[in-house]
């Protein structure tokens, strides 16, 4: 039956999931695939197929006898990950929601899926989405306070970040509440507050964590490092307490990223674009303009800078005209820094550019907030029109 395969593929999405540190692998041994089928579907076998047979009839996966593996369609797998954890979460039992928690996401792949079924939730299954995630968050800090170990950091971004997918504001409210209660108690923290109440349209809170870094020297480097340390090519690793960041080198696959970001305009990047504006303002201030640069006596490599260098302009040109820089006064100052680090690093795609650049328009001290909400609530709408995950949750 079609709940029968649906559920194999889940059990085995999650196994595959699981086993591959979130997403780094979306392929199974044979033996586990048996392994599973045997345990939670034995009927299947008493009706005289073989494992193999079985497999042949399930879509999107492939049998390599050669491999002795069972190979998974990703965004498939994504879907069905995602399925599983906000079932969990909807099901409020508290260990098994712990233990998904503890697996390492990689966003843009299981979470985007995950996040997309969040909004589409109804009013009840939000209010129990937010109950067990609270309840939740509440146990996980107090563990967290015994040893601030940055494994239980990530397991509170897991918590926190999501829950401005709910768009209520009993969310809101929470993560204020959230961000004041981790004041001195870690960056990734106050981080994930700041993330979370951006996608929930709350753009104060994450101007008040901009401004903390744009003030405190502390928090500005940890801005670098969690950048750095996310995405690196070793991804695997969570020991960011080991991580060292000068071993590095470059941050180009860092810079890579960031641009990607800033050119999106769908609903998971769009609200964090002040917080990307300013972290790409602090890689040039204190790593340099290496991903920009042109390399001298040789063409190896100026394909990549070019493309940077191309992709920098376009951010600046889609700048020119968004609603932020007219309601909000720290959004304006942050893409003016930008612009002048640019011009200064000489990073701004010529004569061509800089000729179509127009003025920022000056900015009141404080926006206006009924219309600040008013064009927030329109794209909200608009975004969940366009990202509509299908009827119902996940």
């Amino acid at each position: 039956s079609l709940e029968t395969a649906l559920g194999l593929l889940m059990k085995l999405a999650w196994c595959a999931y699981a086993e591959g540190n979130g997403g780094q692998s979306y392929t199974l041994p044979f033996e586990t695939v048996s392994r599973i089928i045997k345990e939670h579907y034995p009927f299947l076998e008493e009706h005289g197929s073989d494992i193999r047979s079985i497999l042949g009839h399930l879509p999107f996966l492939e049998y390599s006898p050669a491999n002795s593996a069972v190979f998974m369609n990703q965004h498939f797998t994504d879907y069905l990950v995602a399925r599983k954890v906000l079932h969990t979460l909807l099901a409020g039992d508290y260990k098994s929601v712990r233990k998904v928690m503890s697996i390492p996401w990689q966003y843009m792949h299981m979470s985007r899926s995950y996040f997309q079924g969040i909004r589409c939730l109804d009013a009840a299954q939000k209010q129990r989405f937010f109950h067990v995630s609270r309840t939740t968050f509440q146990a996980v800090w107090q563990e967290y306070l015994k040893d601030r170990s940055f494994l239980q950091a990530v397991t509170l971004a897991y918590i926190l970040q999501p829950l401005g997918f709910l768009d209520t504001d009993e969310a809101r409210d929470f993560l204020r509440q959230a961000y004041t209660q981790a004041e001195d108690k870690g960056e990734f923290n106050l981080m994930s507050c700041a993330i979370g109440s951006a996608w929930g349209e709350d753009h104060a809170g994450l101007e008040r964590y901009v401004q903390r870094m744009r003030t405190d020297t502390e928090a500005a480097k940890f801005n670098l490092n969690v950048y750095l340390f996310f995405r690196r090519q070793d991804r695997l690793r969570l020991d960011i307490e080991n991580f060292k960041p000068e071993l590095i080198g470059d941050w180009a696959a860092t810079a890579d990223w960031l641009l990607e970001c800033m050119l999106r305009k769908d609903w998971d990047f769009y609200p964090l674009r002040l917080l990307y504006a300013f972290t790409v303002c602090n890689f040039l201030k204190t790593m340099g303009t290496g991903p920009f640069d042109l390399p001298t006596g040789t063409n190896f490599g100026a394909g990549d800078a070019n493309r940077r260098r191309g992709q920098l302009a376009q951010v600046m040109s889609s700048w020119e005209d968004d609603p932020l820089l007219k309601s909000s006064a720290l959004m304006c100052r942050q893409v003016k820094d930008l612009r002048t680090l640019v011009k200064k690093l000489k990073l701004d795609g010529g004569e061509v550019h800089d000729a179509n650049e127009k003025v920022l328009p000056e900015v009141p001290s404080e926006a206006p907030a009924a219309q600040s909400r008013e064009n927030a609530a329109s794209r909200r709408r608009l975004a969940v029109k366009s990202l509509a995950f299908g009827r119902g949750p996940l």
